[in-house]
């Protein structure tokens, strides 16, 4: 069986479907204003989805940025290989199904260890997903 790319693989277990990854503009910008984390190496964001005719319903789709101010064409491509790699060594339910994923690059994203940055990244996943609590309406009532 040959494998494609975009399949997730983790210690014996697969995600049911492949991520995706979000090649158009407008799919970019739609998730402008979502959940929104950031450390040193990278910025995620986050946003349901929108069932529409071009959009899959299965799987999360994830796109990546890399900007031209962090390096050249090599540095950008290693950088976005290391961050697909941290994204297929999550396990399974860590990315909603639903939802859509921008993972904008920093320059930090090339020199962190890459278990720190895989640590990075479930932590900011953890983060977004986490429910909004209510404080606000808690003090005033």
């Amino acid at each position: 069986m040959q494998r494609k790319s975009t399949d997730i693989i983790m210690t014996g277990r697969a995600l049911n479907s492949p991520v995706e990854t979000l090649k158009k503009r407008r799919e970019f910008l739609r998730i402008r204003g979502g959940g929104r984390w950031s450390c040193g190496a990278f910025v995620i964001e986050t946003r349901a989805r929108v069932v529409d005719s071009d959009a899959r319903p299965n799987g999360p789709r994830i796109g990546y940025t890399v900007t031209k101010r962090i390096g050249n064409a090599v540095v950008r491509n290693r950088i976005k290989r290391r961050l697909r790699a941290a994204i297929a060594s999550l396990e399974c339910g860590q990315l909603r199904a639903q939802n859509d994923y921008v993972l904008i690059a920093r320059s930090g994203a090339l020199k962190r260890a890459f278990v720190d940055l895989t640590n990075d990244l479930r932590k900011g996943l953890s983060h977004i997903h986490r429910p909004k609590s209510n404080d606000r309406a808690r003090k005033r009532g």
